[in-house]
């Protein structure tokens, strides 16, 4: 008798969220059919693409977290960002942004599962060997760094910013299994203090090569996937440790940007003679951050550009996908380095000058059209949406690791969809192969608590 109610429970329920996925569809769909109609008469005002892209984060926060995160992502760094470093909006994107952003939302609506949502996958136990390899890995990319063989300099130098070969992997490992390392330590409990000091370490290490983002998105990767895999009765779930960690990370966001802006300064001027400002105070400094998440400039060049004009290979899907092969298997395969040669395609700049984007959003809409943003957001949403939903209730390495993978997607803005599947990829296959190892290796070093 208590079975036969608890079906019928379970079947009310999900006739419950069926309805609501049908009308939160049927209202994404209503907006944009909207868009397109008005925006002939007019341009869209910042505040209404706004409301379209909290209306999209309301719509998917009980089917998937990471798409949520995705979306208020998108209205960080295509909305609040450019009104605190520019003063104003940028209405030439709008259509471009609210494409992606209702397109996600929907790919997350019907793929996502809001019965999982309260649950958490089961990291596997987290041994001295793992900690030993994680630091071996971040000590490879430091002296790397240091080396000019890995960053800034090495981009102005050698017009590549990243080494090859053996370096190369380690220095690609160093990020995703730190982070998979402190998960795996904040939900046994084991080695807390030591992963949360190599987190630290890493995002420093991250930014000291130049790139002063790199540290701070990685502090936020990370935050992410602990939301997907800490328990809601774990310790470090309650508001005292919450803010801990928060003013922790803060403070090391903050010292991550200002060496970041550092390292990039001191690169300039020794290889480049130009001198520029180490540190900038007060408004400045806001401006100064908010100006380097602002994305919008970025695609507005991609808009410029129109997806009907003569196509540099660089940024065809062509060329992208040639990164998915792996390099034993083809050794002579052309070095990418996607931010220096979108550099010289779009912005005239000179080999190894900079680096720049066109947004995640602006890559598909280069190549595919409108048609093709909408399309490539909607399978964007439904990757995250359904990866969650798949990996929540499961335990073992392979959910915890793609729940690193996925939480890098949900904030991938800068660099084109194939390539962030394939750096997503890459990290969950390091990540993974370096724990096996360290496995082993604490067969040989002893576990401590």
């Amino acid at each position: 008798m208590a079975h036969s109610e608890n079906l019928e429970v379970g079947r009310r329920n999900s006739r419950f969220w069926d309805l609501g996925r049908a009308i939160w569809l049927l209202v994404l769909a209503t907006v944009f059919a909207a868009t397109l109609v008005l925006r002939e008469y007019f341009e869209v005002p910042s505040f209404v693409l706004f409301a379209i892209c909290l209306l999209a984060s309301v719509a998917t926060w009980r089917y998937s977290l990471l798409a949520t995160v995705c979306l208020v992502w998108i209205i960080v760094v295509f909305l609040i960002s450019p009104m605190i470093a520019r003063g104003t909006g940028n209405s030439n994107v709008a259509l471009l942004v609210i494409a992606w952003v209702l397109a996600v939302a929907c790919g997350a609506v019907l793929l996502g599962d809001p019965r999982v949502r309260g649950q958490s996958p089961v990291c596997p136990e987290p041994r001295m060997g793992h900690l030993v390899l994680a630091a071996s890995c971040v000590l490879v990319q430091a002296v790397a760094t240091l080396q000019g063989s890995l960053g800034v300099a090495a981009q102005l130098s050698g017009g590549v910013s990243s080494p090859t070969g053996a370096v190369g992997y380690a220095v690609s490992a160093a990020e995703p299994i730190t982070a998979l390392l402190l998960l795996c330590c904040l939900q046994s409990g084991r080695l807390v203090s030591a992963a949360l000091a190599l987190t630290i370490v890493e995002a420093l290490v991250l930014s000291s090569s130049g790139f002063r983002g790199q540290g701070v998105v990685f502090l936020v990767t990370v935050a992410i996937s602990l939301s997907v895999v800490l328990p809601r009765d774990s310790v470090w779930r309650s508001p005292r440790r919450i803010l801990m960690l928060g003013l922790i990370a803060g403070l090391a966001a903050v010292v991550a940007f200002a060496l970041g802006t550092g390292a990039k300064s001191l690169a300039a001027e020794s290889i480049q003679g130009q001198a520029s400002v180490f540190l900038l105070s007060g408004d400045s400094i806001v401006q100064t951050v908010f100006g380097r998440l602002d994305a919008s400039q970025f695609l507005e060049v991609a808009a410029r550009w129109g997806h009907d004009g003569d196509l540099p290979w660089v940024l065809s899907w062509q060329s992208q996908v040639s990164v998915l092969v792996p390099r034993p298997l083809w050794p002579d395969k052309p070095l990418a380095d996607y931010g220096n040669q979108v550099s010289i395609a779009l912005f005239g700049a000179a080999n190894g000058q900079n680096s720049n984007s066109i947004t995640n959003i602006g890559s598909v809409f280069i190549e595919f059209g409108l048609v093709g943003v909408a399309v490539c957001g909607f399978l964007w949403g439904s990757v995250l949406a359904f990866g969650e939903r798949w990996l929540r209730p499961r335990k073992g390495l392979l959910p915890v690791v793609l729940t690193v993978g996925l939480s890098t997607l949900a904030v991938s803005v800068e660099t084109a969809p194939i390539l962030a599947i394939a750096s997503a990829t890459l990290s969950i296959v390091l990540a993974g192969f370096v724990w096996v190892l360290g496995s082993l290796v604490s067969h040989l070093v002893p576990a401590t608590r």
